[in-house]
């Protein structure tokens, strides 16, 4: 082999290094905003399906205190728990589509920030309104 044959290996090898190293990078980087990204639409799931249970509950209740008779609070219960579970599901879908491209825009954690205040809000409107009814 002649010098630049050499030379011309030894560049190529450099390169093949240089973007293993590049990717391990942006593994470590990347692997935390995952991680964060799971934990965060699980949590999410689970705090808005105990939320869908209370509302359910709080509908039920509410029904009840108009004094509707046991039919049609059954039915209102069957009609509002169709509706919370689509919302449910449409929800998480969405949010799940909205958290990961947070992750390539490089606003994951302001988006989680956000998703969870509005969960708060509601969760604090749902607490008051129980507190609110006898």
């Amino acid at each position: 082999m002649d010098i630049a044959a050499k030379c011309e290996n030894a560049g190529v090898m450099n390169q093949e290094s240089l973007s293993r190293d590049r990717a391990s990078v942006t593994f470590r980087k990347t692997l935390p905003r995952f991680a964060g990204y799971f934990i965060s639409w699980i949590a999410y799931l689970v705090i808005t399906l105990w939320l869908v249970f209370e509302l359910r509950e709080m509908v039920v209740v509410v029904s009840m205190m108009l004094s509707l008779n046991p039919w049609q609070v059954h039915a209102i219960d069957n009609f509002v728990v169709f509706f919370l579970g689509l919302g449910w599901l449409s929800g998480t879908i969405a949010i799940e589509g909205y958290f990961r491209n947070g992750i390539a825009r490089g606003q994951l954690w302001r988006r989680i920030g956000k998703t969870f205040l509005t969960v708060l809000i509601v969760v604090a409107a749902d607490l008051g309104v129980k507190l609110a009814l006898p």
